[in-house]
């Protein structure tokens, strides 16, 4: 399990950019929660995003602190949420309440079974559960 690592990266006029990385789960989850609260604290008029990109997994403990920020009203987005993350708040349901960065799938087909052509597409076989689609 890695250790937390909570970065804030960038600070714009309106937005702070915060970077973190490792698993939020019990132990380190206290920790991000004071870390964002003091940013907001200190500047209650910015929005802040919350880049997700390096965060490999996040806990009952984490999603607490996330509903946290939401009953506080905080201005903030999560953004770059892997699959394993957005699967458990997809799950438990807290993708309808917290802010999250609407996010377009991106898969590479390159080395991918193709599994039909068709005069304005190809289908491909992403892995055992799933396809997709390509048109051109």
């Amino acid at each position: 399990m890695r250790d937390l690592i909570l970065n804030k990266k960038i600070e714009t006029d309106r937005k702070i950019f915060i970077e973190v990385e490792g698993y939020i789960d019990t132990k380190s989850a206290p920790d991000f929660g004071d870390f964002i609260i003091k940013i907001h604290d200190e500047n209650p008029t910015k929005k802040l995003i919350i880049d997700f990109a390096n965060v490999e997994m996040i806990t009952s403990a984490g999603i607490r602190q996330l509903l946290l920020f939401e009953k506080k009203n905080y201005n903030y987005e999560l953004i770059n949420l892997k699959t394993e993350v957005s699967t458990v708040l997809d799950l438990t349901g807290m993708s309808d309440i917290l802010k999250l960065e609407d996010k377009v799938l991106s898969i590479n087909v390159d080395n991918c079974e193709v599994l039909g052509k068709g005069f304005s597409s190809c289908v491909y076989k992403i892995d055992n559960d799933r396809i997709a689609k390509v048109y051109y």
